[in-house]
């Protein structure tokens, strides 16, 4: 089974930089890992509003990319983690919805990295103001408390990667000892 590492934190945390240099990392230690992007930036970037809001759609994109590594990685690293979904639009999306949502995040092996926001905020392609990503920041707290998610990890946007990269090599299925996955043909 493959383990999921899922940075979490509102827009602008720090996410996507997050999990492209822990990719870097691991893969420069021989574990055998997949990036799994961000859908919704792929909406933002089109100017397809109507698309983004579709909770429902955004979730199915997001976990076919999740899904497709399942079992072909030793490790997936998100900056979309599935979870996610039952945040946005929280309070026009079913609980029969984000029962799904939480059923399927489940269905993996999680090691969850909450990124603390910091004051400094980008809006150039964000769909969210500051104001509304530090409402998201919260949204996503309490749902891994409500539904006690574990194990979940508050980290700051400068935590050292090679820290992470170890606890990802320190997991329980001892990824760091895993002879590096040999390419097909």
């Amino acid at each position: 089974m493959s383990l999921v590492v899922n940075f979490l934190g509102g827009p602008g945390t720090g996410k996507s930089i997050m999990a492209a240099a822990l990719y870097y990392e691991l893969q420069k230690l021989g574990i055998s890992c997949g990036l799994v992007p961000e859908f919704p930036r792929d909406l933002l970037l089109e100017d397809n509003m109507v698309a983004i809001q579709d909770q429902l759609y955004v979730f199915a994109n997001q976990a076919h990319r999740q899904e497709i590594l399942r079992g072909k990685v030793d490790v997936i690293i998100t900056d979309s983690p599935l979870i996610l979904q039952a945040v946005y639009n929280a309070e026009t999306t079913s609980d029969t919805f984000k029962a799904l949502v939480l059923e399927r995040f489940n269905s993996f092996d999680n090691l969850n990295f909450f990124i603390k926001r910091s004051n400094d905020y980008d809006q150039e392609e964000r769909f969210h103001s500051f104001s509304e990503a530090q409402r998201i920041d919260s949204a996503i707290l309490k749902v891994f408390k409500k539904n006690r998610i574990s194990p979940f990890k508050i980290i700051h946007r400068n935590h050292p990667i090679e820290a992470i990269a170890h606890m990802v090599c320190d997991w329980p299925q001892g990824y760091r000892n895993r002879p590096k996955r040999k390419k097909q043909a």
